[in-house]
């Protein structure tokens, strides 16, 4: 791939490996899980509002990668020179093009849902406040570097805010709903960011050498697989409760968490032991599926079970 290629085949390169198509698996279910919470059996019907948040959802999830780019690209022509931006494949100035146009798609789909209720606009506003703060690394750069834990942990709070707009908007539907099923979604999609951050964080001796800081590096890799392990359990746990504990689907639900739990603990001890950074990929990709089931496995229990 060359800087003289069209945009679109740039782009795509780009995208293949800053923003791969799962991230829209991701963001619809995050829009359908929260109408999830007000539904009862056998009443999902779609509806243009579901995808309209989904597709808020996804065009800001586009935008955050667009606005770590900008944030992280002097720290990355020195830690990741092979990324697409950095060998200039793809410049800052055409993605700054594509967030703006893609802020206009997302502020149109929110625009039509707040039509019927403001409020759902005004929450937005706080999500983009905070995904300011984010790229302006809350104007506080130096000492947040430092302190890792706290720098992932308020970077990861913009996914529950988004959550929050979402029920907000769904909430002014029905006056009777759980808000222990809100808690498990928001303490859902924290703890499954975190278990995501700490395993790409968990670097291999490789990744280690060149000096970004890393979880692997404050903590050692041992004492960081047993927090992703414990965080594991968590995002499990939360995805256990949201089935039903009282329905058949925990039949579904338990057996494959045990799986993907065990299967993760073996790539981790595998890393530990040796961490070199195939290790460390097959470790990451392990703590990514428990990420899945967590979060995406739970909800399409929920989901189809309203069909049956």
């Amino acid at each position: 791939m060359t800087p003289t290629q069209s945009f679109k085949s740039r782009f795509l390169f780009w995208a293949s490996d800053r923003f791969p198509i799962f991230n829209a698996i991701v963001a619809f279910t995050m829009a359908f899980s929260i109408k999830g919470l007000f539904l009862t059996e056998g009443q999902f019907i779609w509806q243009l509002e579901d995808f309209l948040l989904g597709l808020a959802f996804l065009t800001h999830l586009f935008i955050l990668r667009v606005m770590d780019e900008f944030k992280d690209f002097e720290s990355d022509k020195i830690f990741h020179p092979e990324r697409a931006v950095q060998k200039g494949i793809i410049t800052l100035p055409e993605l700054k093009i594509l967030g703006l146009t893609t802020a206009f798609i997302q502020f149109a789909s929110i625009g039509i849902l707040a039509k019927s209720f403001p409020i759902v606009l005004l929450i937005w506003l706080f999500v983009w406040v905070w995904s300011i703060l984010m790229m302006k690394e809350f104007f506080i750069k130096e000492f947040l570097r430092k302190k890792l834990l706290l720098y992932s942990t308020l970077h990861l709070l913009v996914s529950p805010f988004m959550f929050l707009t979402g029920w907000t908007y769904y909430a002014r539907l029905q006056a009777d709903f759980d808000y222990f099923k809100l808690v498990l979604l928001l303490t859902l999609s924290f703890s499954t960011g975190l278990m995501f951050e700490f395993a790409r964080k968990n670097r291999s001796v490789a990744e280690d050498k060149k000096g970004e800081i890393s979880f692997s590096l404050i903590w050692g890799r041992s004492r960081t697989a047993i927090v992703i392990f414990l965080v594991t359990l968590l995002a499990l746990f939360m995805g256990y409760l949201y089935v039903d504990i009282s329905n058949t689907n925990v039949m579904i639900y338990l057996p494959v968490a045990i799986l993907t739990v065990a299967y993760s603990i073996s790539c981790m001890k595998k890393f530990t032991a040796e961490p070199s950074e195939k290790n460390h990929k097959k470790a990451r990709a392990s703590v990514e599926l428990n990420v899945v089931w967590a979060f995406l496995g739970s909800f399409l229990i929920v989901f189809l079970s309203s069909y049956l």
